[in-house]
């Protein structure tokens, strides 16, 4: 038995247990969690939420992974400024060494740079990736924005910001045209491509998916991504794509503007 499946068998176990009450609950400090995880991976000082241990303890490995991992970041970041600053130091020394040295051209001295300090650059340009990634994109009022609604790429316009989302993230919540409720500004994009990028990072397998018969993608109404039998799909006349880019590429040559639908 692989490991996943040792996993998956020993927390449905945990699952079991729960009433339907603390399912809920667990799921929404779940949420709760990941949001905690993004903001350590920006450089915010915050702590986990407090979950019940399904035995691997995975909310809290999770978290303090990516403190760690931001950690390391600051650090790499903060040798690589002073390897930087070691090595203009030196050019300047060189450059004077030659302008004294009888007129003389002034000549540089290339710097060996070992096969570690290589490798922290590397790690350390894939951190700043990340961070790059995590960071809160920029909407301006009255500008387009893209955003996923019952499994359509819709164009509307930001048109407030109306508050915060009740979890001690900070994370603004905004109003677009054409919608009464509020939706938070991580799902909110100034690019239909940018979007598009995010369509199809998390998969998950529909029940008639199986190892015996040909998979496809498709979007539900939910705005999830699954992975089920083709065969499945086509029986019940639901959309479905061969891959992840035929699926993107659909949404956006059929994004949904708000502004021509009369709301």
């Amino acid at each position: 038995m692989s490991k996943i499946k040792r996993l998956r068998k020993r927390f449905t176990a945990f699952v079991n247990q729960l009433t339907p009450d603390q399912c809920r609950e667990q799921l929404v400090l779940a949420y709760l969690q990941m949001e905690k995880c993004q903001n350590v991976l920006k450089g915010y000082d915050v702590e986990p939420v407090e979950m019940m241990d399904n035995g691997d303890s995975s909310d809290l490995e999770l978290f303090y992974r990516c403190k760690k991992a931001a950690e390391e970041l600051a650090y790499l970041n903060d040798e690589l400024f002073h390897l930087k600053e070691d090595y203009l130091h030196l050019k300047a020394e060189d450059f004077l060494k030659g302008q004294n040295n009888h007129g003389r051209i002034p000549f540089t001295v290339k710097v060996d740079v070992s096969d570690e300090v290589k490798r922290l650059k590397k790690i350390a340009e894939s951190f700043k990736e990340l961070g790059k990634n995590l960071q809160p994109r920029q909407l301006t009022l009255g500008h387009e924005v893209y955003f996923l609604s019952k499994g359509r790429i819709h164009k509307s316009i930001l048109q407030d910001f109306i508050g915060m989302v009740c979890d001690g993230t900070g994370e603004v919540v905004c109003r677009v045209k054409g919608y009464e409720n509020g939706i938070p500004a991580r799902y909110l994009f100034g690019k239909a491509d940018e979007l598009a990028k995010e369509i199809g990072k998390v998969v998950s397998n529909h029940v008639s998916l199986s190892s015996d018969h040909e998979s496809a993608f498709f979007i539900d109404s939910t705005s999830r991504i699954f992975r089920g039998a083709k065969w499945y799909l086509e029986e019940q006349g639901i959309k479905n794509f061969e891959t992840i880019n035929d699926l993107r590429k659909f949404l956006l040559e059929n994004i949904i503007d708000d502004g021509k639908q009369g709301k």
